[in-house]
């Protein structure tokens, strides 16, 4: 069995990492004045010895990365509906300043599927202190949601628990299939830019898909039979299918994608469309929202980050 790391070894991993990935930024800042400083005309020279020293700090990153990923615990979050098989998935659950949830490259060991199992996706209740990591983080909207793309198919039921992540509450979705559908798009892993599966022949297959059409009425679809949850705090992961006593209806918190990067947080439909060009808007449509999320992905384009 795998060994999940410590509180300690973790965070001991996590500092050794973001030393690592602020030297690098140092010297990759230090490489590109040395060849803006250089004649237009003559060919770029790197110096050797900083290659040499930007190779050492990947390389030693990379290390970094696979010993974190390899650490990851994992743990019961669902059941599912049809076979009545636990769920279980990795997650760092200490804090969202784990590389598991690293949007762009998400540090995430391989995970054994149920046969059932069609994707996995989530929301998390933020609560302050924010979690400061030089990393992008995309935690999804504040309260739970489904997506309606794959619920209209009859084959496709959801289940909804909760899990408590650092100091923050996070919720899963996890859809299954009975039978399998092999034919349309899943939905990207909860927090990573990608989503895994294992394909009819039994390989297992990476790929990515956004669906950014969420339908947070959860009474409608429990209602429908195809929204089934699981009470917080509960080892046996009952699946419940009625409204009664429900902890998941009507929760306050932002229905818009949130996103965090260096203590501070920001919202919008996804980071590529977080901001528009106001030579686009009718006069006086461009608010005040709307010039915040222009100056923080400037910011983040200037960091190199965008």
């Amino acid at each position: 069995m795998q060994h999940s790391f410590t509180p300690e070894e973790r965070q001991a991993l996590l500092d050794a990492y973001f030393a690592a990935l602020a030297e690098r930024r140092r010297l990759g800042e230090q490489a590109l004045a040395a060849s803006a400083g250089q004649d237009e005309a003559a060919p770029v020279e790197t110096d050797e010895a900083l290659e040499v020293s930007l190779a050492a700090l990947e390389q030693e990153m990379e290390r970094l990365w696979m010993t974190y990923a390899g650490g990851v615990p994992h743990v019961g979050l669902s059941r599912c509906p049809f076979t009545g098989e636990v769920f279980t998935h990795s997650l760092d659950y200490y804090g969202l300043d784990g590389l598991w949830w690293h949007y762009e490259a998400a540090a995430r060991p391989e995970e054994e599927y149920l046969p059932t199992f069609f994707a996995l996706d989530g929301a998390l209740a933020l609560s302050e202190p924010l979690d400061n990591t030089p990393l992008l983080v995309a935690t999804g909207p504040e309260i739970p949601f489904v997506l309606p793309r794959l619920l209209q198919y009859t084959q496709i039921k959801a289940v909804l628990s909760s899990f408590g992540v650092g100091h923050h509450q996070a919720y899963f979705i996890v859809y299954y299939a009975d039978p399998m559908l092999w034919e349309i798009d899943r939905v990207n892993e909860w927090g990573a830019d990608y989503y895994r599966y294992v394909d009819i022949e039994g390989a297992l297959q990476v790929d990515a898909y956004l669906d950014d059409e969420r339908d947070f009425d959860l009474e409608a679809w429990i209602r429908a039979g195809q929204l089934l949850w699981i009470a917080p705090g509960d080892a046996e992961f009952q699946l419940r299918g009625h409204l009664t006593d429900c902890p998941y209806l009507n929760l306050p918190g932002s229905r818009n994608p949130v996103y965090l990067q260096n203590g501070e947080r920001w919202e919008g439909e996804n980071l590529d469309d977080a901001w528009v060009d106001a030579n686009s808007l009718a006069e006086g449509a461009w608010s005040a929202e709307d010039q915040q999320a222009l100056e923080r992905a400037l910011k983040l384009w200037e960091e190199g980050n965008l």
